[in-house]
């Protein structure tokens, strides 16, 4: 008997593990997309906890724009500048 055929059949067997191991990743799938949907959301929620930009101030606040604080007064500066070439 020639070991041919015991290759064949080992390769069947293993050909049909492989199709459910696919079927199992294929039914995980929605569970890894809503996993990694929360990890984005929360990484979100932390970077904006670091911006200052994410809170932004009461309405009326500011009415006066010499009245913003001393970093916004800066950026407007330099938006409102001509532009150097």
């Amino acid at each position: 008997m020639s070991s041919l055929y015991l290759l064949s059949n080992v390769t069947v067997l293993v050909a049909e593990e492989g199709h459910s191991i696919n079927e199992e990743l294929h039914a995980m799938a929605p569970v890894f997309g809503i996993v990694a949907f929360i990890l984005f959301l929360i990484m979100l929620f932390i970077s904006m906890s670091f911006a200052p930009r994410g809170k932004a101030p009461a309405v009326g606040e500011y009415e006066d724009p010499a009245q913003l604080p001393a970093e916004e007064q800066a950026m407007l500066d330099r938006v409102h500048a001509t532009p150097r070439h």
